[in-house]
């Protein structure tokens, strides 16, 4: 073959073998500044779902060990095997020492099950690249409540046993309000809106009339 053409083949096959590469699909919270409440101000945050989820426009889960919600179906080194979410945080800055704070889960990690955390979430993955729907998060020492549409989403009652007996230990809303912000996708995790394989088939079916001009004009 033709080394342009063998160049040409290969870097199709490049194409399609990196974007089918990855598994999951990441979002980002990019937070307002200074939207806080008096004790707490978001900073960030991320979700992590899979291609499988992504693709099905949506997801509603509500991981409750123990207790009402989805049924337990692993292990507690595999509590949910078959998560469509594999990690869900949110960031605070709490103003002082040690100044951010944490509300994290993961269905599929031991500590899930083992710190008796839950994880409730109803999201709608958007064109644009941006999120739908509610977050809860809760363990033993943070908890939180987010919900949104698109640009406009907002973080609320961050309660943390870190605060001790003040105000963001119970159901507050305005001192442990955390601000507002939106879900970004990381678009390096986006998957191909087309199946791979259709493009690759395609770009070979090109390849393969361009061979046989060449070697016509070759032989003619």
């Amino acid at each position: 073959m033709h080394k342009g053409i063998g160049a040409t083949a290969a870097a199709l096959v490049g194409l399609c073998v990196t974007q089918g590469a990855h598994a999951n699909v990441v979002y980002n919270f990019e937070a307002d500044a200074g939207t806080g409440g008096s004790y707490v101000q978001a900073t960030g945050g991320q979700i992590v779902v899979t291609d499988a989820a992504y693709r099905s426009g949506s997801l509603n889960r509500n991981y409750t060990p123990g207790g009402a919600g989805e049924p337990f179906t692993g292990t507690v080194d595999d509590p949910y095997p078959d998560s469509p979410i594999i990690s869900a945080e949110i960031n605070v800055d709490a103003g002082r020492t040690p100044a951010i704070l944490s509300a994290y889960a993961s269905p599929r990690n031991t500590r899930f099950v083992i710190d008796a955390k839950t994880l409730q979430a109803n999201l709608q993955f958007r064109d644009d690249g941006l999120l739908d729907g509610s977050l809860f998060i809760f363990d033993t020492a943070e908890n939180v409540r987010s919900n949104g549409q698109g640009a406009d989403w907002r973080v609320t009652d961050f309660n943390s046993d870190y605060f001790g007996t003040g105000p963001c230990t119970g159901n507050s809303v305005d001192p442990c309000f955390a601000g507002t912000g939106r879900w970004v996708i990381d678009e390096d995790t986006r998957p191909v809106p087309a199946p791979a394989a259709g493009l690759l088939g395609f770009g070979l079916i090109g390849l393969a009339g361009l061979v046989r001009r060449r070697r016509a004009l070759a032989s003619g």
